[in-house]
């Protein structure tokens, strides 16, 4: 199925949504917080992509994504650039969460984690918001 620009950046807002939820869910039954973690930082990625949407921009890697936002949106002063700082923490807390046993993420981490998600969500649906008027 093919796409609109919008419509793209509402699906991959709606991914947003539902990995806030899933992040939730998890520390509500007191599960591994690193996947919370790591589904935390998947809502930021997914808004990253949402913001975007209109340019088509692909992203290889996630320093890449992190990166090309910081440069589009947080240089220009689009966005608040403390939005940059959670989603690099987000990114650090997913990859201990993901893949590294040795840096364990509490269910503190999470917690913080998800609140950021949250942020990043309201300020990317705000900025998308006033594009439309």
């Amino acid at each position: 199925m093919q796409y609109t620009d919008k419509e793209r950046s509402a699906k991959y807002l709606e991914k947003a949504e539902r990995s806030i939820r899933a992040a939730q869910l998890i520390l509500d039954i007191n599960c591994y917080p690193g996947f919370s973690a790591s589904r935390s930082y998947f809502a930021m990625s997914y808004c990253v992509c949402a913001l975007f949407e209109k340019n088509w921009s692909y992203f290889s890697s996630h320093e890449q994504l992190i990166d090309t936002f910081d440069r589009h949106f947080l240089q220009t002063e689009k966005l608040p650039k403390i939005l940059g700082e959670n989603l690099r923490k987000a990114l650090a807390l997913r990859l201990a969460g993901d893949y590294d046993p040795s840096m364990p993420v509490t269910a503190e981490d999470a917690q913080e984690n998800l609140l950021r998600a949250k942020e990043f969500l309201a300020e990317t649906e705000r900025y998308l918001a006033n594009l439309k008027n």
